[in-house]
Formats: C-alpha cells, sequence, structure tokens
C-alpha cells in the first residue's frame, strides 16, 4: 500500500472511529444517568465539615447536561465526516470499486463479508480498494477536504 493510499483509507477510517466515540460517549450517559438513579431519595444535602452543601443528584444532572453537550457537538462532527466520506466514495467512477469501499468504509464490513458479497478473489477485492483508494487520493474533492 502506497503513502497516498494509506493517508486515504486512514481518513474513510476515521469514520469508524467517531461511532465508536460517540457509542462510549452514550454509554457514559447511561452510567451517569443510572448513577443518578440509584441516589436514594433519603439523601439530603449534608453540611460536609467546613466545606460547601453537596447536591449528589443536582450534580448529576448537571454531569449528564455536559455529556449531553458535548456527544451533540460530536455528532454534529460525525455527520460532517460521514457526508465527506459518503462524497468521496461516491466520485469513485467504478462501480465495483465504489461498492467495495461502501461495504468498507460506510457499512464497516470485514473482508471477508465484503468477499462474499461482492463475489471476487480476495486479491482482487483488495487490487479494486487500492485502485479505488488512489481514485480518492488522486480527486479535486479529496485535495479540498485534506486542505
Amino acid at each position: 500500500m502506497t503513502n497516498k493510499q494509506y493517508e486515504v483509507k486512514e481518513y474513510l477510517s476515521s469514520l469508524r472511529f467517531a461511532e465508536k466515540m460517540i457509542k462510549i460517549k452514550l454509554e457514559k450517559i447511561e452510567e451517569t444517568r443510572e448513577l443518578g438513579l440509584r441516589v436514594n431519595c433519603v439523601l439530603r444535602p449534608d453540611k460536609v465539615q467546613g466545606g460547601r452543601r453537596v447536591n449528589i443528584v443536582e450534580e448529576t444532572a448537571l454531569k449528564v447536561v455536559e455529556l449531553i453537550n458535548q456527544l451533540e457537538k460530536q455528532v454534529d462532527e460525525y455527520r460532517d465526516l460521514q457526508k465527506n466520506v459518503i462524497s468521496l466514495i461516491n466520485c469513485v467512477t467504478d462501480d465495483t470499486q465504489r461498492k467495495v469501499l461502501e461495504l468498507r468504509y460506510i457499512h464497516f464490513m470485514k473482508w471477508e463479508k465484503i468477499i462474499n458479497i461482492v463475489n471476487y478473489a480476495e486479491q482482487h477485492i483488495h487490487r479494486l480498494h487500492n485502485k479505488g483508494l488512489d481514485f480518492i487520493s488522486e480527486s479535486a474533492l479529496y485535495k479540498k477536504i485534506r486542505s
């Protein structure tokens, strides 16, 4: 794989990473919400010696709001990245190359499944993949996005 192909592959793969980060943030929000719900109603803000009153439920709610705001920002960034990845893949003129790239970078499929869907030998699939990456690396859209 050439440096240009590797660079394009890394950019296209960043969509999967962004999706994983969103899932992690969603899990964190759910964990924080559950923590807030586990707090018993019997708990009252207590005066901590020499400190301030602590309201665990309120602090948990504020943390959830903060995490949701962070998530919304990540989702917006993900959507922009997704649009770019889809646009780049759609600029590939060869239908089979485009299909391999779609399956790999939009649907996040493993090579074995792509081979079964496209029904070509593994070496040929990798060759089509690399040609598609070459096409994208030379496209004006990719150069514009990366600048």
